[in-house]
């Protein structure tokens, strides 16, 4: 939804499945939703997200624990709960535009050229030199979020899986896409990467080239490649999952799908 602004300026407004967003002229806001902005069943029951102030308070502390240890421009942002709803706000990146925005006819072939040069030299490079022992959050006291390709379908709890070696899983962000690159329209610099909510440490592979492809099918033709390798990692095999299906006296349960 768009709604006249302050100086012909316009307020863009969307939800997902989790969030609230809203880009204003000098900032965006991510929020959770309130009961009444929930989905609900035909029966009315309301279908309530998993984790939506948790990935909030992750995105808060991967930007912040970017921009203490690399140079990767990310925007500042705070957290701030208002009407007893976690809001992020962060500052809207104005020196740039979406790489997926950039004209393809003319100039698409030079952004991308640009962009691949500064992830694999640039940005690659100081996220990797960013490491632990561990998969999950940079905030250890988070739940561990694994990409979203692969929480969209299985949204239980996952362990912390350790690894043998202290600096085995680099930070990945998990979604580096032309969607979350914002360049310089005239020398396609990056100045911004956004988005951050499912970054953690995880192995290498799972940071996937998706800022290489343009379209729907090349990303999945990604997913699908990473499907098995992904999975087996965290203990999974393609075509089954595992959907909550009710809670009692604390505990989750979990039925398969295949």
């Amino acid at each position: 939804m768009d709604t006249g602004g302050e100086g012909g300026q316009r307020t863009r407004t969307w939800k997902t499945w989790e969030h609230c967003v809203v880009i204003e002229r000098d900032r965006v806001i991510k929020r959770e939703l309130g009961t009444h902005e929930l989905r609900r069943r035909p029966n009315q029951a309301v279908l309530r997200p998993f984790w939506a102030r948790e990935l909030l308070r992750n995105e808060a502390a991967t930007l912040a624990f970017v921009e203490a240890n690399t140079t990767i421009p990310v925007p500042p942002c705070r957290l701030y709960t208002q009407d007893g709803l976690l809001h992020l706000e962060s500052k809207r990146i104005a020196n740039g535009v979406l790489l997926e925005e950039i004209d393809r006819e003319r100039r698409a072939a030079a952004a991308a050229a640009a962009v691949d040069h500064q992830m694999t030299t640039f940005v690659l490079p100081q996220l990797r030199s960013l490491r632990r022992g561990y998969i999950g959050s940079v905030d250890h006291s988070l739940p561990v979020f694994p990409p979203q390709r692969v929480y969209d379908h299985d949204r239980r709890p996952w362990d912390r899986i350790l690894a043998a070696a202290v600096d085995a899983f680099p930070l990945c962000h998990n979604h580096l896409g032309p969607q979350n690159i914002f360049v310089c329209p005239d020398t396609f610099r990056i100045v911004g990467i956004i988005d951050w909510e499912f970054a953690g440490f995880f192995p290498p592979y799972f940071e996937l080239p998706l800022w290489r492809v343009f379209d729907w099918g090349g990303e999945q033709t990604l997913y699908e490649e990473a499907n098995a390798r992904e999975l087996g990692f965290l203990g999974l095999r393609p075509g089954i999952w595992l959907r909550r299906v009710g809670r009692s006296t604390g505990a989750e349960h979990f039925e398969r799908v295949y």
